[in-house]
């Protein structure tokens, strides 16, 4: 016998583990993570004005675990859009950017889950993340002027340092964490 098909893809479950994960992320990330980072960065000073760089996948951490606990396609990226609007309310000093930072985010880690088919759930959760923050980075030193070959050479792959680290990895310990109070089942309920 042939499973009853759910008439919506996200279940309520998911849609409201989704609100939580990226209402924390945006509060996070919107009114705390730029003074978080401030102390560290004279740690990474040789860096000059992309010395933020090497503690941007922070601000990716969310979606990726939004999608490691969820499992389904678009999961990064509905967290990462709502994430965008908390951190806008939130008091982030990009005005509007961070929905379209947010959500671009969450949509690389979509792909990057997808082009591995989730045969192993870190290395995905690595890619996903490095694509992210890379991707985000690289339209961030666009949109403010910051074009010289080093800044998107060297930040460029810093910020893929910074995703796999602070994101992927972060993101993936964190993820088995929760699964592993069995609070979240492997196939959500």
């Amino acid at each position: 016998m042939e499973e009853k098909r759910s008439k919506y893809y996200f279940s309520t479950f998911d849609l409201v583990l989704i609100a939580i994960i990226a209402g924390i992320g945006g509060v996070i990330n919107g009114a705390f993570m730029y003074t978080f980072i401030q102390p560290f960065k004279p740690l990474f000073a040789f860096l000059g004005p992309i010395s933020w760089v090497p503690l941007s996948g922070l601000y990716v951490l969310w979606p990726i675990i939004a999608r490691l606990l969820i499992r389904k396609k678009g999961a990064a990226t509905l967290c990462g859009l709502i994430q965008g609007f908390v951190e806008m309310f939130a008091g982030s000093r990009l005005g509007l950017q961070p929905i379209l930072f947010a959500g671009m985010e969450g949509f690389f880690i979509d792909i990057g889950f997808e082009l591995i088919k989730d045969k192993t759930k870190l290395f995905s959760s690595l890619l996903g993340a490095a694509l992210a923050n890379l991707v985000a980075a690289e339209i961030y030193f666009f949109l403010y002027k910051m074009t010289s070959p080093f800044e998107l050479t060297v930040g460029g792959l810093i910020a893929i340092l910074s995703g796999i680290i602070f994101a992927g990895f972060l993101g993936w310990l964190i993820a088995r964490a929760i699964y592993n109070t069995g609070i979240i089942k492997v196939g959500n309920p």
